[in-house]
């Protein structure tokens, strides 16, 4: 890599200073389109195929080919172009800044560096002018940070051999296996009455608890516990919660947002049958203890819709 300290910054600041917020994460957020669009532009002129490939409107992987002088196997360097949101960061969140060897700023990690990595690196291939057998494919893709469509987009639009994903892991360099995942809600339903008529009111909110208290149990007793050499402890916490309507009022519903990972081998519907195993005896609990009758208030597991 002939690339300096400076080249690396300027381009890393640039990026980070561009919104690419993912919206399927977060309502309304811009997405990557922009982020692409000055990503082909300062590749424009260096003798690659560079295209944006559109995969839902206004979103687009950014795709660009260095031909090789002889015909041989795609070398695939990806990385992801979207961000989580920065609400928690304030005004300064896409206004990067430097301490020491650090930058700080919304995506300056998670990915932009990476991406700024494989710009320079393909960048420097070109410079060399040394004959490739094959060519090299740079992806910066959408969506990681939600569902994978621009990944899903690029496997079954594009051919590669090979692939090096840049991601900041801090993972060894050879990875063998990883765990999947699934994000979904648990509700709890019960019934709304005044705060003066507790005889009338079910209370979602207390039964929510009961049902994190066990969900937190298995975790312990199950995944802490037994975690894999590969790939450690499986994917099991509690994410976002929700629920009530005003001090005043027995909330009728409460929601449990959590994220629940597999080992491979396993199944997402694994998962979903151990929790509902504790949806299911606490119901037989609430019932024999008389808290509420089973007819009154019901838990349900429902998936978060996709993107």
């Amino acid at each position: 890599m002939t690339a300096t300290r400076d080249e690396v910054v300027e381009l890393l600041e640039h990026l980070v200073r561009i919104d690419s917020t993912n919206p399927w994460l977060i309502e309304g957020a811009v997405g990557e389109g922009a982020v692409a669009r000055a990503m082909a532009d300062w590749l424009d002129g260096l003798g690659l195929e560079v295209e944006l490939d559109e995969v839902v409107e206004g979103r687009f992987n950014m795709m660009a080919r260095l031909r090789g002088a002889e015909p041989g196997p795609t070398l695939c360097i990806n990385s992801h172009t979207d961000t989580v949101g920065y609400s928690e960061w304030g005004p300064t969140a896409l206004e990067p800044r430097i301490d020491g060897d650090r930058m700080y700023g919304r995506g300056a990690a998670d990915d932009k560096a990476g991406c700024v990595a494989a710009m320079l690196a393909v960048r420097d291939l070109v410079k060399a002018g040394t004959p490739l057998r094959g060519d090299v494919l740079l992806a910066l893709v959408i969506d990681e940070e939600g569902v994978s469509i621009g990944t899903e987009h690029l496997v079954a639009n594009h051919t590669m051999d090979y692939a090096i994903v840049i991601e900041p892991t801090g993972l060894p360099l050879a990875i063998t296996e990883h765990q999947g995942f699934g994000w979904i809600d648990v509700v709890v339903h019960g019934k709304a009455a005044h705060g003066s008529a507790p005889d009338v009111g079910i209370d979602a909110i207390v039964h929510l608890a009961e049902v994190i208290t066990r969900l937190h149990a298995l975790d312990e007793r199950e995944w802490k516990a037994k975690p894999t050499e590969l790939n450690g402890r499986t994917v099991f916490h509690t994410g976002t919660i929700s629920g009530g309507t005003d001090y005043a009022t027995y909330p009728s519903s409460a929601v449990l947002g959590i994220e629940i990972g597999t080992q491979p081998g396993e199944h997402l519907s694994d998962r979903v049958h151990e929790i509902e195993a504790i949806t299911d005896r606490l119901k037989h609990l609430i019932s024999e203890e008389g808290i509420i009758e089973v007819d009154k208030g019901a838990f349900t597991i429902e998936p978060l819709p996709s993107g």
